[in-house]
């Protein structure tokens, strides 16, 4: 599994943004290989999410893909913007509860 960790600093209306997430996330659940999106916020306007994803393959798709760069990496309201790779430690990761039901199965 791959773990990949957005972080980025969102300058527009954060309200509306929010909005457009939230009508965003149920086609973001559909992604082929994605097992689980965290949606993050700090009480500013750092934004972000850490995506578990089948393979590093699924993150580099969502990330060059129309989807990501639309909502994020072209979106003149996001500054700031890293993205971060892991390959996910499975075997402690599964001892602390960390890896979701739908990662056990295929998609």
């Amino acid at each position: 599994m791959h773990v990949q960790l957005v972080q980025y600093t969102h300058d527009g209306d954060i309200d509306a943004f929010k909005q457009g997430a939230e009508a965003l996330a149920p086609t973001i659940a559909t992604l082929d290989g994605l097992h689980a999106k965290l949606w993050l916020q700090t009480a500013g306007r750092r934004c972000g999410g850490v995506y578990l994803w089948r393979d590093r393959h699924a993150a580099d798709a969502y990330e060059h893909g129309e989807l990501f760069t639309g909502a994020v990496s072209t979106n003149p309201d996001v500054h700031d913007l890293t993205i971060a790779r892991y390959d996910l430690w499975t075997a402690p990761t599964a001892v602390t509860n960390g890896i979701p039901t739908s990662a056990t199965t295929s998609r």
